[in-house]
């Protein structure tokens, strides 16, 4: 008969140990709302968003698909005067219509453009890019812009316009590269179709003008 009491003896310590680490957790909760957290890097987190921070979705405003959220929001740029952002997607924007068919013009990557003056971002523009990947950067004059064409292997040229939107010179800079550098195929022969060149990371070099690109 002296089983049972020990069976609820430990069944009460359970329980105790339960509400202890579910108390803990809380805790844990509460200070990592408002504190960031350290990873390995020696870099810092906020798992919930930054104190201020908004959500927005990167919706491209298409004709035919109203509610699409475009995907792989990668890299982002602000302007030399802080008072403009960019936001360059990179992710798998095929969209079809109803019999299954791409629908090529709204297949696109985009850079979306915010005002970011007043603190809270405004957006103010959406541009289309055929490819992309992660490369983006200001010119220190603010008035141009440069976007990787991904695996067109080439770079756009944005420039600013007179009515104060941002426009595609329409003359890319073809980098001319024959393969890739073995990311995909790891430089063996039977996939070396595999690898095709993709124009990743830009940047402009100090003192430098963005026509001396072209």
């Amino acid at each position: 008969m002296m089983w049972r009491p020990r069976i609820r003896s430990r069944g009460l310590l359970t329980s105790l140990l339960l509400l202890a680490c579910g108390q803990l957790m809380a805790q844990r909760s509460d200070t990592t709302k408002s504190k960031p957290i350290f990873v390995t890097s020696g870099q810092e987190i906020t798992p919930t968003a930054a104190p201020g921070s908004n959500l927005l979705y990167l919706n491209p405003g298409l004709t035919d698909f109203k509610n699409y959220i475009a995907s792989g929001g990668i890299s982002s740029a602000v302007s030399p005067d802080g008072n403009t952002l960019l936001v360059l997607t990179a992710g798998y924007n095929n969209l079809d219509d109803s019999s299954g068919s791409l629908v090529a013009a709204d297949s696109q990557e985009y850079i979306f453009v915010f005002d970011i003056s007043k603190g809270a971002p405004t957006q103010k523009q959406v541009l289309q890019l055929p490819n992309s990947y992660t490369g983006i950067a200001f010119a220190p004059s603010g008035q141009t812009f440069l976007a990787a064409g991904g695996v067109d292997d080439n770079v756009h040229i944005f420039q600013l316009q007179n009515n104060d939107q941002w426009a595609d010179t329409q003359t890319p800079v073809a980098l001319g590269h024959k393969t890739g550098i073995g990311i995909v195929s790891d430089g063996l022969s039977f996939t070396a179709g595999d690898d095709p060149p993709v124009s990743g990371g830009v940047a402009i070099v100090p003192n430098t003008t963005v026509n001396a690109l072209a």
